[in-house]
């Protein structure tokens, strides 16, 4: 198998960072249990954007029980969609960002997902949704399987349609890789995966591998140690990702690879 050795590119003012997309050389990112958007130049200042009004408490327990868990950002045209995971009843508001020629933020609004987390219900009983990729104008959202269901998907949503399909993924070391992130890389999807000790959509465990593949094509493992979870294409072709170690204690990090 094919090991790629990703570059630290810069530690982050977050610690839980879960969805990427770079416009130019502008990123934005957010994180699984803050309430804000971050964004600026890749090598220059970042600054958040408050989505919500009201804040979270600072105990990272406190946190995980009322947090909205955005986990998956993606790009439609000029406007930014932040999806939250669906893993829970109280985790279905995410947030529509509007953006300018430049890639400023012009406007953002809270969005209630609750009628697309029942439509998805209908399919999949743990729902843990980490990735999104608007392709053709079909939203594919990835299913993280680490469930008891126990199994990897990607969710095509279509107009009022819902199609669902099985991401096969190998296990490494006797654990199931599981789905954390994907992007569109000209035609095809590309997404990471993790090797994570646990069988809950809520509870975290420990990462002992990192993987970056293609659909239909080759994994490739990650030489570092983290979990990568947002993903995204840069104009020079590279990918970055960001790394959430599911600790308020260690700041997530930009990493870049080059495929």
């Amino acid at each position: 198998m094919k090991s790629l050795l990703p570059e630290l590119i810069c530690e982050l003012p977050v610690s839980s960072a879960s969805g990427l997309v770079i416009l130019g050389e502008k990123l934005f990112i957010i994180s699984d249990d803050e309430m804000s958007l971050l964004s600026g130049e890749i090598n220059g200042e970042l600054s958040f954007t408050k989505l919500w009004q009201h804040s979270l408490p600072e105990s990272h327990e406190l946190r995980k029980k009322i947090k909205p868990d955005l986990e998956s950002l993606y790009l439609d045209g000029k406007t930014l969609w932040a999806l939250p995971s669906f893993s829970r009843p109280n985790r279905v508001k995410g947030a529509k960002i509007i953006l300018d020629q430049s890639f400023n933020i012009l406007s953002h609004d809270e969005v209630d997902f609750s009628e697309m987390y029942q439509k998805l219900l209908l399919h999949v009983p743990d729902l843990n949704i980490e990735g999104a990729v608007l392709k053709e104008k079909i939203l594919h959202l990835f299913q993280r399987g680490n469930g008891s269901q126990g199994s990897n998907s990607i969710i095509e949503l279509h107009d009022d349609a819902v199609h669902m399909r099985p991401l096969v993924l190998p296990k490494y070391k006797d654990i199931q890789l599981t789905v954390t992130d994907a992007t569109l890389v000209g035609g095809e999807i590309y997404f990471l995966a993790v090797a994570e000790d646990t069988e809950s959509t809520y509870l975290d465990g420990e990462v002992i591998g990192s993987f970056l593949g293609k659909l239909g094509g080759e994994l490739m493992k990650l030489d570092f140690q983290g979990k990568p979870e947002g993903l995204s294409l840069h104009a020079d072709g590279s990918l970055y990702f960001v790394t959430d170690d599911d600790s308020r204690a260690i700041p997530s990090r930009l990493f870049r690879l080059k495929i």
